[in-house]
Parts: C-alpha cells; sequence; structure tokens
C-alpha cells in the first residue's frame, strides 16, 4: 500500500462509524514505537552543532518518523491537530460587510433581510477572491 492510500483509508476509517476509537486503539498500540523514538534523541549537548546551535526540531523529528517507523496514527493525529490554524476572518468579514451596508437608521430592518444581505454578499466577495 503505497502512503496516499494508507492515508485515505486511515482519514476514511476516522469519519466511519467507531472510527475515532479504531484511531485511538490505533495510538494506544503505537506508544512502545513512540517512546523508543523519543529515547533515541540525543540529549542537547551531543546535538550541538559548531555555532553551538541545537541540530534537532520536531518538524524534523516527525518527517522522519512519519511513515514506517510504527507511530503513523500519532502523525496522523497530530498532522490534524497543528494544521488546523483557527482564526477570525470570517466574522470579522461579516461584521464590515454589516457595517458597510446598513447604517444606523437601518437598525429596524428585518433581521432576514439583514441575514439574507450578508449571506449574498459575502458568498460574492468569497468567490470574488478565489
Amino acid at each position: 500500500m503505497c502512503i496516499a492510500e494508507k492515508r485515505v483509508s486511515v482519514s476514511v476509517d476516522v469519519y466511519s462509524r467507531g472510527g475515532l476509537r479504531l484511531l485511538s486503539q490505533a495510538m494506544k498500540n503505537e506508544i512502545a514505537a513512540y517512546n523508543s523514538l523519543i529515547k533515541a534523541i540525543k540529549p542537547k549537548a551531543e546535538r550541538l552543532d559548531a555555532k553551538g546551535e541545537d541540530t534537532f526540531t520536531l518538524l524534523n523529528f516527525w518527517r522522519e518518523n512519519e511513515e514506517g517507523n510504527g507511530i503513523d496514527s500519532f502523525a496522523y493525529v497530530l498532522r490534524a491537530v497543528l494544521a488546523n490554524s483557527p482564526n477570525s476572518i470570517p466574522p470579522e468579514r461579516v461584521f464590515s460587510i454589516l457595517n458597510d451596508t446598513f447604517d444606523d437608521d437601518q437598525d429596524s430592518s428585518y433581521a432576514d433581510y439583514i441575514e439574507l444581505s450578508l449571506q449574498l454578499q459575502f458568498n460574492e466577495r468569497s468567490r470574488s477572491q478565489a
């Protein structure tokens, strides 16, 4: 099975019934492999280069151990958690549209009218920026 097929099968399992339980069990089974990889990391004094900078990075550790080292489920979950970058841009965009569209004298507008207007403008702006 190639790497892409493995990632697809893992993601399909997660979203299927009981998928999180399966992923959790897979991670429990990988704890020994994870601990052995962690123990293999040299102490900081041994990792310093000629300039005195640490040569170990977590990003490189996970890249090197992402596939085939027995911690595939850990790497999958870590990627899902760290790749999520929550931000407040969509709500800020909606409030900006609201302020640009409706003045103070339009406070008594129907809520449905305001909601529909915001949705149309937000969708139109999102499509034009993409």
